[in-house]
């Protein structure tokens, strides 16, 4: 969560970019989330669970994790429009996606 913090310079853009994930062959960019501190039932860490009107809870490592804004195809979008319930994030390559 830190690292996606770091990133946000809302409402400049980011001179370092943001966190990166893989969905497929896509590669997403994590803009806004935050801890919620709920735990998951040993879901597998990046497994994409529910959808609010707020974002999309994602597992982490120990918790879920409300994801709000993605990065994709160079815009911002509201994570809910573009992850669906049951789809598995992968770890990207450590660089990062530009703002």
């Amino acid at each position: 969560m830190n690292h996606v913090r770091a990133g946000d310079y809302a409402p400049f853009v980011s001179p370092w970019g943001f966190p990166e994930t893989r969905l497929g062959a896509n590669v997403i960019g994590i803009v806004k989330a935050e801890r919620t501190g709920q735990p998951h039932d040993g879901m597998s860490p990046g497994t994409v669970g529910e959808s609010t009107d707020r974002g999309i809870f994602v597992a982490a490592a120990d918790e879920w994790v409300l994801v709000r804004k993605v990065r994709m195809d160079d815009r911002n979008r509201n994570a809910a429009d573009v992850l669906t319930p049951g789809q598995l994030l992968r770890a990207a390559a450590p660089a990062m996606i530009p703002s």
